[in-house]
This record gives structure tokens, C-alpha cells and sequence, in this order.
């Protein structure tokens, strides 16, 4: 083994326990900072909020200093002692960072002292993207999870150890500073970047209130909102950041307050943090007279009811467009029976005797 070159930061004055932790794999490596305290503009210090520099291998610069400082990365929501770049470990294009003392949750809630998070970052057009913050499933106070480089990656595969947890898998019978690991993987759930459940509009106060649910997102980015007088020409009016890369079902909402009297057509898309773009369903409104639905359970087995204050049709379509089902609705509730329907995602389209739209995805146990 032969010295090549001798690693330091080049972008942050003082670093700060640089090197404590060190990860390498092809081309890339990743060198942490637990203690590190500024941002990437080594501006704004905040104790031990912590760091990790990303290097690219590059040959052309053999045997001088063939690894470049491409990165510095630390946490979007950067708070003190947080530990974040306690720990690196990164697999082809997917590296996890630990911040064994992050007190809040995946969303920045519930706060939870010393808990601990991990970050998954996926290396995007060069550049290391975070798609997904995680925690333990029943994390407490002092778990300290993924505490100073007590984690492993492999592909899709992500190991997080919280040696300070005490509870077994049920929550129960407690030992002092026991011990847990914890296994996560991204599952092939959907191969659409965010697989949209329902787009639906209501009327507040004479004004539009959009609502949208997402079942899993991969790579989002952000939606779009886009309006509509005459359901051909639409005109930017809104942007709605996403949830990034995310199994749990999401909840989105914007209230158009500059909508006018009459009909407005909205159109929903969505766009990848690689700048890909999908085109969802467009929707109308028309606040002039109102209306509200609401469909329950979703998912269901071989019934769902709709309930809407005024009638119309609805249409059960399965993922090529084909109909499947057709039926009249009444103001008040009604019972749409699906049991000679296989099982599956299903979109639902409503129209209103007031000729406003709307469209909800539901899904067949």
C-alpha cells in the first residue's frame, strides 16, 4: 500500500473533527463530521450541527490528487449538537448519514431528546440528493439511533443500529441500554414516481380549495397547479413542494383565492428532482354552487360508498382507461358494489349535475 494523497476539506476553515468518520466505494467517498458547525457556505455556525464532504475519484488528476471535493453536505434542518455525519457508509449510488442525537422525527416533529436519524442521499446527475430522512419505528427519548457510525448500506439495503434502545419488537419488557437494529429497504411499490390517490376540488367562501393524497412518492420534487377558463389554455399559478422519496401517504392542499365566478378548470402534474415531468387529471370547479364528496373506505374489499350533496355519474375506470363500471348517483350517500371487480387501483370519475368534475384514485383489496 503506497500514500496517495492525504485528504483535507478545502471549502470550510474550520472543520472540526474531520475525518471521523470515513466511507469509500469506487469512485466516491464520504469523509464526517460530527462536530463540525457551519453550513455549506462555512457561514451561520451552529455547535456540533455536523457535516459530511463527498470526493469523486478522478483519474486525470493521478497521482497527484486523483480525489476532488465535489460536496459539502449537511442536514436541511441543521440544529445544535444534532451529530449529524456521525456516521457514513455509501453503495454505488446511495449513501446513509446518521445523526445519532437528531431529536425530531422524518417530518421535524415530535421531538424527542437524543432520539436519533438517519439520511438517505442517492447520487443524481453528480450530485448527492436527499430523498428520505428516517428514524426508528418506536423511537424514545435517548436511542440514540444510528449513533456515531453504527450503521451499513448495501444497494437498497440500509442497517441502523440504537444501541441505547431498551424495549423488545413489542414495546415491552425493558433492559437498560439493550439494544436494537433496524432494517429498512426500498420496496418496488410503484414504478411512477408518485402514485396520486385522489384530486379533488371544494368550495370555501366562494373560493376553490384544491386537495390531493399521494400512497408513495419516489424523487418528487414538487407539484404544479395550473388554471384554467376554458379547459384549453391553462396558466401557471401555484408550486407545492414534495415529500422527496416516501412509502407513507402524503397529504397536499392549496386554496385558490383568486379564483372568479364561473367555471375554472385545475391541472395537476408533478416534476422529479431530475426534472421529469407527469401530467396528472384535470379537474373543474364551480364555486357559483358548490359541492362536496366524500368516498369511504379506500382502500375497500367489494363496496365503497360515496357520499356527495348533489348527483350525477360516476365512472369506474381501471389503469388503461377501459370503464368498468358506470353508475347514477343521488345527493346523499350512495353504495357502489364492486364485488365482480378484480382486485386493483381504480380511478373514479364524478360529474356533477352542475357539471363540475372530479377524480379520486380508490383502491381493491
Amino acid at each position: 500500500w503506497t500514500l496517495i494523497q492525504t485528504i483535507l476539506p478545502t471549502t470550510i476553515a474550520d472543520p472540526s473533527s474531520f475525518g471521523h468518520c470515513v466511507a469509500i466505494d469506487g469512485d466516491n467517498m464520504l469523509v464526517g463530521s460530527y462536530a463540525g458547525s457551519t453550513d455549506v457556505n462555512d457561514l451561520n455556525p451552529i455547535g456540533a450541527a455536523g457535516m459530511v464532504w463527498a470526493y469523486t475519484y478522478d483519474a486525470v488528476n493521478f497521482p497527484a490528487a486523483p480525489w476532488q471535493e465535489t460536496q459539502v453536505i449537511v442536514d436541511p434542518s441543521r440544529k445544535y449538537t444534532d451529530y449529524f455525519g456521525g456516521g457514513v457508509e455509501v453503495d454505488g449510488n446511495f449513501m446513509v448519514v446518521t445523526a445519532g442525537q437528531d431529536d425530531f422525527d422524518e417530518i421535524e416533529a415530535d421531538s424527542l431528546y437524543k432520539a436519533g436519524a438517519a439520511f438517505a442521499y442517492e447520487l443524481i446527475a453528480g450530485t448527492w440528493t436527499l430523498i428520505q430522512k428516517f428514524v426508528a419505528s418506536d423511537r424514545e427519548a435517548g436511542d440514540q439511533f444510528g449513533w456515531m457510525d453504527k450503521i451499513a448500506i448495501s444497494g437498497s439495503r440500509i442497517l441502523v443500529s440504537a444501541y441505547y434502545e431498551e424495549e423488545d419488537v413489542a414495546g415491552l419488557n425493558p433492559l437498560d441500554d439493550a439494544g436494537s437494529a433496524y432494517f429498512f429497504e426500498i420496496l418496488p411499490i410503484s414504478s411512477l414516481p408518485v402514485e396520486l390517490v385522489e384530486f379533488q376540488a371544494e368550495c370555501i367562501d366562494e373560493n376553490t380549495s384544491l386537495t390531493w393524497s399521494t400512497f408513495t412518492e419516489s424523487h418528487n420534487d414538487y407539484f404544479t397547479i395550473e388554471r384554467s377558463r376554458d379547459g384549453v389554455n391553462f396558466e401557471l399559478v401555484a408550486t407545492v413542494n414534495g415529500m422527496g422519496t416516501t412509502t407513507t401517504s402524503q397529504h397536499y392542499s392549496w386554496r385558490d383565492n383568486n379564483d372568479n365566478s364561473g367555471t375554472s378548470y385545475y391541472r395537476l402534474s408533478q416534476t422529479d428532482l431530475d426534472g421529469a415531468s407527469e401530467v396528472f387529471t384535470t379537474i373543474s370547479t364551480n364555486c357559483d354552487l358548490g359541492s362536496s364528496i366524500s368516498i369511504y373506505p379506500n382502500p375497500f374489499e367489494n363496496e365503497f360508498k360515496i357520499v356527495s350533496e348533489l348527483g350525477g355519474t360516476i365512472k369506474l375506470m381501471d389503469n388503461m382507461g377501459k370503464v368498468i363500471l358506470e353508475q347514477e348517483i343521488v345527493a346523499g350517500n350512495n353504495s357502489i358494489q364492486t364485488d365482480r371487480i378484480a382486485s386493483g387501483a381504480y380511478m373514479v370519475f364524478i360529474i356533477l349535475e352542475n357539471g363540475n368534475q372530479e377524480v379520486y384514485k380508490v383502491i381493491k383489496h
